[in-house]
């Protein structure tokens, strides 16, 4: 993002398909410049010789994400990157993924994510058994490795989106290395409503 030709800050973006159409994903704050604790869907026309890959165009294992599973956070913090390849940041999911943050599509990550971060896909990954969301107990075999879009990844936990009414330290919260991840059905949401929805935190 940049005003006047000035950089003022850097983040992350991924392609995700719904039907025929491919959407350009990322944080509404990338774009905007303000965190509304939000993001934007903006679909994107793309020129005939460019390929890309949507986040969402593999299918999903129907893993069961449980706190303490590993997950990765697929980002270029400070602009790093392998040949124009994400870093792959590790995390653990660190809040009861099916109980909402503040009423809202999100759960938390223990991660030590960086400036840039904002708006990365956050998936799962696991090798060997899961189980699944029917409570069923699967094995992986060969290569394959069973691998679940879980949302994007939105910045730090802050004094502003904290549920408890304590009075709490912001450079705690900070060194607690907490990250919020919107749902990706909140994607959905966004793409098939084409606004906006008003969150209240």
């Amino acid at each position: 993002m940049s005003f006047n030709d000035h950089p003022l800050s850097h983040g992350t973006a991924f392609f995700y398909k719904r039907g025929e159409d491919i959407y350009l994903i990322t944080n509404w704050h990338n774009l905007a410049g303000r965190d509304p604790y939000t993001k934007k869907a903006l679909k994107v026309t793309l020129p005939s010789n460019c390929i890309v890959h949507p986040i969402n165009i593999n299918p999903s294992a129907p893993i069961s994400a449980e706190i303490g599973m590993e997950v990765f956070v697929l980002g270029f913090p400070a602009q790093l990157f392998t040949d124009h390849i994400p870093i792959w940041k590790r995390a653990t999911i660190a809040s009861e993924y099916n109980i909402h943050i503040n009423d809202i599509p999100s759960f938390l990550i223990d991660t030590a994510t960086y400036k840039g971060m904002s708006g990365s896909p956050v998936i799962l990954r696991t090798r060997g058994s899961y189980t699944s969301t029917t409570g069923s107990s699967i094995m992986s075999i060969g290569a394959y490795v069973p691998t679940l879009f879980l949302g994007i990844y939105s910045g730090r936990f802050t004094l502003e989106n904290n549920t408890s009414k304590e009075k709490v330290d912001e450079e705690f919260l900070y060194k607690a290395q907490l990250g919020i991840v919107w749902k990706k059905e909140l994607i959905e949401e966004v793409i098939s409503s084409g606004t906006i929805p008003e969150l209240q935190v």
